[in-house]
């Protein structure tokens, strides 16, 4: 009896320590670190985002970086990092070499973003139609001249910010390209460096995310915006059938800016972590009331009660 009773014991012991060596996950939606990779374009939303989350949660820690987007995505297939923000959705290869991980691929689209024109201060022609972009992108319009023969500024200087970045993803499905051969293009290392050029050079066409000149109430947004001019972009042939607008929060919402985009993010966490906790953040309404006040569209539009009275 006591050698049974010392065998029980030693399994109640042995099944304990299994139970301890069982590895506990490292983080849940509202505790733990992960590494966040998200496209250059969307740091000003996505450091916005972070620190609400980072400061309603004080056990959380987001470690974001800031690249292009094929690389953003390829951080996220090789397990560097749990989430990417980008520009669009997964390309069937993604979608396949997630899986074969054994890893559902999840997107979930937060926001509607745009790509802006930017433009010297000095040049005259401050709107363009898409017809007038596209002959651009492709090399049909070397010279300011060619845009308007009242443009003295020389040679076309198109300024993305990175190679593969959204911003040249966009443009290049935009207008079904796969290059820019022929044309004078500039790479920077960011959005931001992209004003720089642009506001120094009289020649250049910059492109950026919207979300570095969309919210007002940034006063180094406003800064930004004080340096170059944004310009009106049409969709009609000769800019009056079309109208001309902006990438602003009321051409986006009612859909009259012709290069508009989403705002996605993407997960490959296989569980409930602090991934999908982020997301909840960004996708609750105050995670879209911080999209709003950035001056991008929110997917889910936050309620604003009015109460109105008779008297006063």
């Amino acid at each position: 009896m006591a050698r049974f009773a010392t065998f029980g014991l030693m399994g109640v012991l042995v099944l304990a320590g299994c139970r301890k060596a069982t590895p506990e996950p490292a983080d849940s939606p509202n505790f733990g670190s992960i590494v966040v990779a998200a496209d250059e374009s969307f740091r000003p939303l996505v450091d916005a985002e972070a620190q609400v989350f980072m400061a309603l949660y004080p056990g959380t820690h987001l470690e974001t970086r800031y690249m292009a987007e094929d690389a953003a995505i390829r951080e996220l297939l090789d397990g560097t990092a749990r989430l990417a923000v980008v520009a669009r959705a997964w390309s069937i290869g993604e979608a396949e070499e997630l899986q074969a991980q054994q890893i559902t691929p999840r997107a979930v689209t937060i926001a509607k973003d745009a790509v802006a024109i930017i433009l010297h201060p000095s040049n005259p022609d401050s709107m363009l139609t898409m017809e007038d972009l596209r002959r651009v992108v492709e090399g049909q319009l070397v010279r300011w001249s060619d845009v308007s023969d009242l443009n003295g500024a020389g040679d076309i200087a198109l300024v993305f910010d990175q190679d593969r970045s959204s911003n040249l993803n966009f443009i290049l499905s935009k207008f079904g390209l796969s290059s820019l051969e022929g044309v004078r293009v500039y790479a920077t290392r960011s959005n931001a460096e992209v004003i720089d050029y642009v506001a120094s050079h009289p020649e250049a066409l910059g492109i950026i995310g919207a979300a570095w000149i969309s919210d007002l109430d940034d006063p180094g947004q406003q800064a930004f915006i004080s340096q170059v001019r944004v310009a009106a972009l049409s969709t009609g042939s000769d800019g009056q059938s079309g109208g001309w607008y902006k990438p602003y929060q009321d051409h986006l919402a009612l859909d009259r800016y012709p290069l508009v985009r989403d705002v996605v993010i993407l997960s490959r966490e296989a569980r409930i972590g602090l991934g999908t906790g982020f997301i909840a953040h960004v996708a609750s309404e105050r995670g879209q009331r911080i999209i709003l006040k950035s001056g991008l569209l929110p997917v889910t539009m936050p309620e604003r009660d009015i109460v109105t009275k008779d008297t006063f």
